[in-house]
């Protein structure tokens, strides 16, 4: 039997203890950002009042199905066409609804990560000594809102763009994001070659 102290301290307080040995501060969370639904009412507006007019020219389907040529289940197939038609807006509306409400953005100390998705989850991931720049619109609806979009540039060769779109007071976000990446540039020595 060997005479070993055993550590007995959680693995993260290990971790934590071996980034303070090494110099590296341990990542902090800083802020949690929801895409607001503002950024939807243009498209979701666009998408019911086509599902409206759709369904207002239901009163006519009978005298179309009427000037069709006889054919087995005619009333059946023009029934789900018109179904479908009227559908397709309406279901895309709520997908888009779904799709900002699922959508979670994190930032820390060192990294900036976005996960969005309704059925299939897509996750980007900006180490914040990449960051090189970041533009914000303010459309007047989100503006109404006090939300905006920003717009993030990546220094790296592939030249990555990441758009936070619908973000509560997009100015003191990016502003933010600009303290955040200027101090874990000169923590870990890296410089934007623009």
């Amino acid at each position: 039997m060997s005479n070993q102290p055993v550590d007995t301290r959680p693995q993260d307080a290990l971790i934590r203890r071996d980034d303070i040995a090494s110099g590296t501060p341990p990542e902090r969370h800083v802020m949690s950002l929801r895409v607001g639904q503002c950024v939807n009412i243009a498209p979701v507006t666009r998408l019911l009042l086509i599902a409206g007019v759709l369904i207002a020219i239901n009163p006519l389907l009978p005298r179309l199905i009427e000037m069709l040529p006889v054919f087995p289940y005619q009333q059946v197939a023009v029934w789900t066409v018109y179904l479908t038609v009227v559908g397709v807006p309406i279901l895309s509306a709520i997908y888009r609804v779904l799709y900002s409400a699922t959508c979670q953005i994190e930032l820390s100390n060192k990294a900036l990560r976005i996960r969005n998705g309704v059925f299939n989850q897509h996750h980007d991931h900006l180490a914040l000594f990449r960051y090189r720049d970041h533009e914000i619109d303010r459309p007047l609806i989100q503006r109404l809102f006090r939300r905006g979009v920003i717009k993030i540039y990546a220094a790296d060769r592939s030249g990555s763009t990441f758009l936070l779109p619908g973000i509560k007071h997009p100015v003191k976000v990016a502003e933010t994001l600009n303290r955040l990446a200027t101090e874990e540039r000169v923590l870990t020595g890296v410089h934007v070659v623009e």
